[in-house]
């Protein structure tokens, strides 16, 4: 059993998928990977929300090191 499905997540190109995770790990990203699983967890996002690759607030550590100086 997996502990989260996430169902119908458009991707940057538009193509529409579902991801499969497994002990916080990802392991399948594919269109219709969902069908006949089961989850702790399913998150419907209906197609309407985007999925990518985790992003990085690059200005957080600069903004930490200007308080610090601060101090």
């Amino acid at each position: 059993m997996n502990d989260l499905i996430i169902k119908q997540g458009k991707l940057i190109n538009g193509q529409i998928v579902d991801i499969l995770v497994r002990d916080s790990k990802i392991v399948t990203i594919r269109p219709d990977a969902a069908k006949e699983q089961q989850a702790t967890k399913t998150i419907d996002l209906k197609s309407q929300l985007y999925i990518s690759a985790g992003w990085i607030d690059a200005s957080y550590p600069l903004l930490s090191r200007i308080a610090y100086l601060l101090r």
